[in-house]
């Protein structure tokens, strides 16, 4: 599908399996936000390592701050 839309970049896609079928929800031309969390749970968010990794950065700690829930 990206190279016949020759689509160049990050595309996320979210899927969910309903009936033993496969479906699409969402089509995203950036990192999911399902990672959300990571901006104020880790050390680095996704979207500061999509961007280092973008600008051939070196690679960033991703260590979240501690455990959360029971």
């Amino acid at each position: 599908m990206l190279n016949a839309l020759a689509y160049v970049g990050v595309l996320t896609m979210e899927f969910f399996v309903v009936k033993g079928r496969l479906i699409a929800n969402e089509m995203a031309p950036r990192v999911h936000n399902s990672g959300h969390w990571t901006i104020e749970g880790c050390v680095t968010s996704q979207f500061e390592n999509i961007c280092g990794a973008d600008l051939r950065l070196a690679a960033r700690q991703h260590a979240r701050f501690g455990t959360y829930g029971p």
